[in-house]
């Protein structure tokens, strides 16, 4: 088992997005067994603005022989003056079962609301295919990509929709130590509409997790992020870009 509490955080920007980017901690779980990833991220700031920001995520892996399942949530909520002005949550369930050596199906739903983007909910349901391959050359690094269809069910303060879209991916992950805790990834989601590819979302997300101690009973590492998220067709008053940084200390055991 493995836990990772972020316990410090600078958080510039959050968003709520089409499918949550599941592939940036999907290799934690190599092995069989239960696999943990907490993370609390508070910033607090006093003077000209008085504002707190709370998030909570939670990851889970269970991994046995071809199964493998994930669970991935998360709460944030922000104050200003102690007025909620942001509030935003989503729960992502996944199952993938690797029938052959390199493909294997899988099929995911998920719930989330953004007050923040006049997003009340937003339920995706869908599934498809996987393929996954460990390279092993000089530059030892991991490769997957999937392809499937999902049905997207859409409550905004001024309409409800429900459409479908084709969801895709592709991922690099780089290991440079055998327990993960150093780790490179780059991971990019392109989900267009089913017959109309001009509605889009792109998710492009890149991960990088450094070492600072590395000790028998716990690990210290350095964990940065950068998101890039565009939507074609964005709710109303909302742009259609959005970059997002994130850098923290993570304590690992």
């Amino acid at each position: 088992m493995k836990k990772i509490l972020l316990i410090l955080a600078i958080l510039i920007s959050n968003v709520c997005y089409s499918q949550v980017n599941i592939e940036s901690f999907r290799d934690s779980a190599k092995k069989s067994g239960f696999f943990g990833e907490s993370k609390i991220n508070v910033h607090f700031q006093r003077g000209n603005v008085n504002s707190q920001i709370y998030e909570i995520k939670k990851n889970l892996h269970y991994k046995i022989n071809i199964h493998h399942i994930l669970l991935k949530g998360s709460l944030n909520k922000a104050f200003q003056d102690k007025e909620l002005y942001k509030s935003s949550a989503f729960s992502h369930f996944r199952y993938t079962i690797m029938l052959h050596e390199y493909l294997g199906y899988e099929m995911f739903t998920q719930t989330q609301y953004d007050e923040f983007r006049d997003l009340r909910l937003r339920q995706l349901n869908g599934g498809g295919l996987r393929i996954e391959k460990e390279v092993k050359s000089k530059y030892k690094f991991n490769i997957s990509s999937g392809i499937g269809v999902m049905a997207d069910h859409e409550q905004l303060s001024y309409i409800t929709t429900t459409k479908t879209r084709i969801t895709s991916y592709f991922t690099l992950t780089k290991n440079f130590a055998a327990d993960n805790s150093s780790f490179i990834s780059i991971v990019t989601y392109y989900q267009p509409l089913l017959f109309d590819h001009t509605d889009y979302r792109i998710n492009s997300e890149i991960n990088l997790r450094s070492s600072i101690v590395n000790q028998k009973l716990f690990k210290i590492g350095l964990d940065t992020s950068l998101n890039y998220l565009y939507d074609t067709v964005p709710a109303e008053k909302v742009k259609n870009t959005d970059i997002i940084l994130k850098t923290g200390l993570a304590v690992i055991w």
